[in-house]
Parts: C-alpha cells; structure tokens; sequence
C-alpha cells in the first residue's frame, strides 16, 4: 500500500512514519509539512492511502482533500476531536486523534484494505495498448484496455514499449515507461525487482536469495529475474509472509 502523509509538523511526520513500520505491506511514498505542495503532488500521482493532518498553516486538510479531483482514500489525524465530523462530511474513512495510537491505526489501515478490495475499479488498471495486425505490417492499432492487477504477472521493456505480461500467456504492448507504470500500480504487491523488470509477488514461483546474486522464477516462466540488492529484503520479507499466510 502506497501512503502520502502530510502534516505541518515534521515531528508528528517522523512519529506516524515510524508507526507505519509497524504496520504490514505499507510503503511511505510521499510526505509533506506543506498541504500546497502535497496537492500538487496528488494531482499528478497514484496514491493508495493519504493520512493527512487536519489543521494546518496553509490549507486544511478538509480543504486540501476537497482540492483533489479524484482523492484517495483518507485517513485524518487531528488534535481537536470535533473537528472529525467535518472529516467524515468529505468521506475519510477513519480520524485518528493525536497522539496516534497504534492499535487505531492499524484498524484504520485495515478498513481502508477492506474497501480497497471492495471497489474492482481500484484493482485494475486502465492501459493505452497497441498491437500490429501482421508482423511485417509497421501500422500499429491503439486499443483502452482495463486490465485486472490480480492478472499481471510482470512487466518488461524492450526500451520503447512496456510488455504486460498476463497469467493467461497474453502479452500487451504499451507505450509506456516502467517508471510510470511503477508509480500507477500499488506496491506491494507489485514492486521493481530489477531496473527492467515490474513484478507482481504474488505471481513468484520461485526464489533464489544469494550474497552476491539473487535471482527469481515468475509463475509459468523459465527465465529468471536478477534481484536488485537494494529490493532484496523487500522481496523476501513479503514472500515469506505470503507463504506463512497461505
């Protein structure tokens, strides 16, 4: 899950942060003592969760989410206790009272997983796809595809286009870069492996974790994909949380 928080104070930042670290499968993306510019980030990225506190120097974070065009799902903090009402008004699906606590914060993070789950909108992804009706014919046909995130396995560029590849062996084209995919899809479950390669963990077959080289098998694929040291510990502290949980 992929978390924006945005607070005037830098002190109440570090304190959620560190909080958050207890919390499984959410990765801080984004964070802010400016609700102006937290705004103009949010209107030009995917988010999966903003945590956002409620009074601020500049905007509000009322009126910071009502800015938002197409708002992600909102968890308030606030110190004054009245002030929640006004949250819910907006449609936050939980306000936290500073200090946060971290029982209540986990509750939180799990309704919003809920209703995540709950809206098939939000567990897809609309793609602009584009296919050659014959090999030796260079016109290229432009296709809006929805495609569920459930079904990508993993994701690759040969340099101008992205390859899609779906668990059903389909193969979708796009003209877009991994650096734009990576900041549409939620991570996790889907994270960069490798500078070429966006997976789905979910989708992993098998692992190999080394000193010096790691290396994994996607679902129904012969060929294996370097690890990135630095995405190393990622990779393995959600595979095998996954294991456990299955």
């Amino acid at each position: 899950m992929r978390i924006a928080v945005v607070d005037d104070e830098q002190e109440s930042i570090n304190t959620l942060i560190k909080l958050l670290a207890f919390c499984q499968g959410v990765d801080v993306v984004y964070e802010s003592t400016s609700p102006i510019e937290a705004l103009s980030f949010l209107s030009q990225h995917q988010v999966d969760l903003l945590i956002t506190d409620v009074v601020m120097a500049d905007i509000d974070g009322i009126s910071l989410v009502g800015s938002l065009s197409n708002p992600p799902p909102i968890i308030l903090m606030t110190s004054y206790s009245e002030r929640a009402i006004d949250g819910f008004d907006i449609g936050a699906l939980h306000c936290l009272t500073k200090p946060v606590n971290i029982v209540r914060l986990k509750e939180a993070i799990r309704r919003v997983r809920e209703r995540n789950y709950s809206r098939p909108y939000r567990n897809s992804i609309v793609i602009e796809t584009t296919e050659q009706n014959h090999p030796e014919n260079t016109y290229r046909k432009t296709y809006t595809r929805r495609i569920l995130l459930s079904d990508i396995v993993f994701i690759d560029t040969d340099g101008n286009l992205a390859h899609i590849h779906q668990i059903d062996r389909i193969v979708h084209k796009a003209r877009i870069t991994l650096n734009e995919l990576e900041s549409r899809l939620p991570s996790p479950p889907f994270i960069r492996a490798h500078k070429g390669f966006l997976i789905h963990m979910d989708h992993i077959d098998k692992v190999s974790f080394k000193q010096r080289h790691s290396h994994l098998f996607m679902r129904g694929e012969t060929t294996a994909i370097s690890i990135d040291p630095s995405k190393v510990e990622h990779i393995k502290k959600y595979y095998f949380n996954d294991q456990t949980d299955r």
